[in-house]
């Protein structure tokens, strides 16, 4: 009968956990496609601020050209690299511990971390997309894309903020894609990945095999950051200091990411005790009063005690 009560009890626990990470699931999707909002808005909607120019202004009249690292290859490599370093993290831990009964628990902990790391992509999109269209930087290849009509321009006046431009062979998206050059999305992006990387490795990875590993992987990631935004010096799309502030946006934004939201949350899962091991545990052992679970000696010491012929005999 209490082998049954358990099990009945473990079936309970079970469903009410199941219900509660369902309800926490469909909540966090409806607050993530609410954060996802603001940046649709300005896709669609956005103008940024217009900014003027000085005729004599060379950093500006670059020539332009193709990305070197694609918005695809970005979004690949930023959200792949993640993904699988956070499911063989988790994996090795599991095989370093051998223990099957956290195996769920860990994996759990792979699926919140991605889903925190998406959570902070998207935060970290919504600031780089509000200070793009803020600031209006102009790219360097901005008179490229424009060809703005300079005679119609004085260029006496010096900062030039009436002018209208003429090039016809781009689209109304390159046009406004022209004006926003600070700060770097590709270095906000890239650098809050690799950050986030580097932090859950840090904290998760447990490996006994090697002392290099960890370190390698993480210096890995970071070279594929920086080289993502030294691109887009050379491809004439940034200037030095937007890449400096789309990296130090996004590794900020990484930071709080991780330490506020992720990792106080990763703690509280593996914290807690695995359902299905319960459940497993209770229906083989049931619960037994914690007073029969006493050691003999502390009951053969109070015997001690009160006998005295034990006592004599114990002093010899």
């Amino acid at each position: 009968m209490n082998r049954d009560n358990n099990t009945d009890d473990s079936t309970k626990m079970c469903q009410r956990k199941t219900t509660l990470i369902t309800k926490q699931i469909v909540i966090d999707v409806v607050i993530w496609c609410l954060v996802c909002v603001p940046v649709l808005a300005l896709f669609i909607h956005g103008t940024p601020f217009k900014l003027g120019f000085r005729c004599d202004d060379t950093s500006i009249q670059y020539q332009y050209h193709p990305d070197s690292v694609s918005v695809p290859v970005l979004l690949a490599v930023g959200i792949g690299v993640p993904l699988v370093t956070m499911v063989l993290t988790e994996l090795c831990r599991t095989l370093n511990k051998g223990n099957s009964g956290r195996r769920a628990s860990n994996m759990w902990c792979a699926v919140k971390g991605f889903g925190f790391f998406l959570f902070g992509t998207m935060v970290a999109k919504v600031f780089t997309e509000t200070l793009k269209f803020s600031a209006g930087r102009l790219r360097p290849h901005f008179i490229d894309i424009c060809r703005p009509d300079f005679s119609k321009i004085n260029c006496s006046l010096g900062y030039i903020t009436e002018y209208e431009c003429t090039n016809t062979e781009v689209s109304a998206k390159l046009m406004r894609d022209s004006r926003l050059s600070f700060p770097s999305g590709h270095a906000s992006f890239s650098f809050f990945s690799a950050v986030f990387v580097v932090l859950y490795l840090h904290h998760r990875m447990n490996v006994d095999f090697s002392h290099l590993l960890r370190p390698t992987l993480q210096a890995g990631v970071m070279l594929l950051a920086v080289w993502s935004g030294v691109t887009r010096v050379t491809d004439n799309k940034h200037f030095t200091s937007d890449v400096v502030g789309g990296a130090v946006l996004g590794s900020v934004l990484a930071w709080i990411t991780f330490y506020k939201v992720t990792l106080p949350n990763l703690k509280s899962t593996t914290d807690n005790k695995d359902i299905s091991t319960y459940a497993a545990n209770s229906e083989l052992e049931p619960s037994t009063p914690s007073p029969l679970l006493r050691k003999d000696h502390s009951v053969n010491n109070i015997i001690l005690i009160r006998d005295p012929i034990l006592k004599d005999k114990t002093m010899v």
